[in-house]
């Protein structure tokens, strides 16, 4: 009898969930645009009971972002869609479900598709993604990387942040006001070095960073992702600068230009982008905080 009612207890008992296999990778991207190669730390997290893999990313040209990207595997595993925050895709697998060794995705940016071809090896993930615009590969960049023990994860992480022990840091919370009247909440944090100024913009939905390369009384410009640059103008003592201005051209039909203050109480910018036929101007006003109080600002976004 003792025996048949463990018998029942394990046929009644629920089937163990599948695990959540994750995979901590370090590694570099390279873009086409100037051949330097950016490391940046990425998670995998493979959740056979949701039918999912997320990928949790950090670059060095934004180490506290964490880009997150899910992928929502097809039953017979061989394809998926993705998304990320207003981002939506699709894409194939090659491989045994869940031993896949490839992928192909494709994403809609904004009426541009956005290409990712990757393949998967035995600790090691290689990648090239580009954008296409007028129907040229742009954008592009590779990326390789090698798996770690995630208990460095903290470690990894860290090291990717660039920014000077000694740098000023200022942070400002306002609002941003479309032409049409549209407005959203946004904190700016302004990172002074000797020779060198980082602008991080932050929104509910989204995070963008430029670093100005100084020399004298011009800038040279980089994005985030290091997929363009521009030239401007820098005002103000070296460390100690007061207001910018710079324009770039992304591609034959994208241009963006920012003119805004640095430093002080009160922030202003103004900025100008083109898509195609379409032209998007903002103006933000935002007052300075304490930067002790950044991680509560910018919670309160989401």
């Amino acid at each position: 009898m003792r025996g048949l009612s463990l018998l029942l207890v394990l046929i009644a008992a629920p089937a163990a969930a599948d695990p959540i296999t994750t995979t901590c990778y370090a590694g570099t991207e390279t873009g086409a645009s100037d051949g330097v190669a950016r490391p940046y730390v990425e998670v995998r997290d493979y959740d056979r009971a949701k039918h999912e893999v997320r990928l949790h990313t950090w670059r060095e040209a934004e180490p506290t972002h964490e880009s997150v990207w899910t992928w929502h595997i097809a039953d017979d595993g061989t394809s998926y869609t993705v998304e990320a925050g207003s981002v939506r895709g699709k894409g194939t697998l090659e491989g045994a479900p869940w031993k896949w060794t490839g992928y192909h995705t494709t994403l809609d940016l904004r009426g541009h598709a956005g290409i990712t071809d990757g393949k998967i090896g035995d600790g090691e993930i290689t990648e090239s993604a580009y954008i296409v615009l007028d129907g040229k590969h742009a954008m592009k960049s590779d990326y390789v990387a090698k798996a770690f023990d995630c208990k460095d994860l903290a470690k990894r992480r860290a090291a990717l942040d660039d920014t000077a022990s000694d740098a000023k840091h200022m942070c400002f919370a306002g609002e941003e006001t479309s032409a049409s009247g549209r407005k959203r909440p946004v904190v700016q944090e302004q990172f002074f070095e000797a020779t060198r100024v980082k602008l991080v913009l932050t929104t509910p939905h989204s995070e963008m960073r430029f670093t100005f390369a100084v020399d004298g009384k011009t800038i040279k410009v980089t994005n985030g992702e290091r997929s363009w640059t521009g030239t401007g103008t820098i005002e103000g003592k070296p460390g100690a600068w007061t207001h910018y201005a710079f324009s770039t051209k992304i591609s034959d039909d994208m241009s963006l230009a920012l003119d805004g203050s640095l430093g002080g109480k009160h922030l202003t910018l103004t900025g100008s982008a083109t898509d195609g036929g379409h032209v998007m101007k903002t103006t933000t006003e935002a007052d300075a905080f304490d930067c002790k109080e950044l991680a509560t600002r910018i919670q309160a976004l989401h």
